[in-house]
């Protein structure tokens, strides 16, 4: 018994901003602090791509096994950004970092269209394989059969198979050497 339920966002590219609050502690470079804003603008963005989720149910011997699978693949690029440091109250640093990101989805639907192509080859090679046991299983029963029928049969001559039938002949073997 096989389930197979599949669902997959609408790959594409958009375009979005993104503004994140950076609280700078006593550590915090500015670069450090530049970095960790832009990646959260990323993490943002990636929330929103789109995911092929794939889930496979299968019963075998009264066992029920669950499988999923989610592909999620996307490039974000940094568009423009723009910054700006401003002083706490307590003292402190904050970054505000607005940015406009663009995402492009087709590697994803790159990745949907692999897997799936990996699973019909999978399947292809599943189903030469059951057909290959199932010849080994007539061959084996016809062997078997074979077997069986020729228990009655008596066996050949000695040396039959290895070609050494004896033989016998007028020409005298050379002397052995001295």
């Amino acid at each position: 018994m096989l389930f197979l339920c599949v669902f997959s966002a609408e790959a594409g590219t958009w375009t979005r901003n993104y503004t994140v609050q950076y609280n700078m502690g006593e550590t915090d470079s500015r670069s450090r602090a530049r970095q960790n804003a832009m990646d959260e603008i990323r993490a943002r963005a990636l929330r929103e791509v789109g995911a092929y989720i794939e889930t496979r149910t299968t019963l075998k011997n009264d066992d029920l096994q669950e499988e999923t699978k989610v592909i999620t693949a996307s490039m974000v690029k940094i568009v423009e950004t723009s910054e700006h440091f401003s002083l706490l109250k307590d003292g402190h640093e904050q970054l505000s970092v607005t940015a406009r990101v663009t995402v492009d989805e087709s590697e994803l639907k790159a990745r949907i269209l692999a897997a799936q192509h990996d699973r019909a080859e999978k399947q292809v090679l599943l189903d030469q394989l059951t057909a290959q046991e199932r010849e080994n299983a007539v061959l084996e029963a016809q062997l078997g059969r074979s077997k069986g029928s020729s228990m009655n049969i008596p066996p050949p001559p000695p040396g039959w198979w290895t070609g050494e039938r004896s033989q016998k002949s007028n020409v005298s073997s050379p002397p052995p050497p001295p």
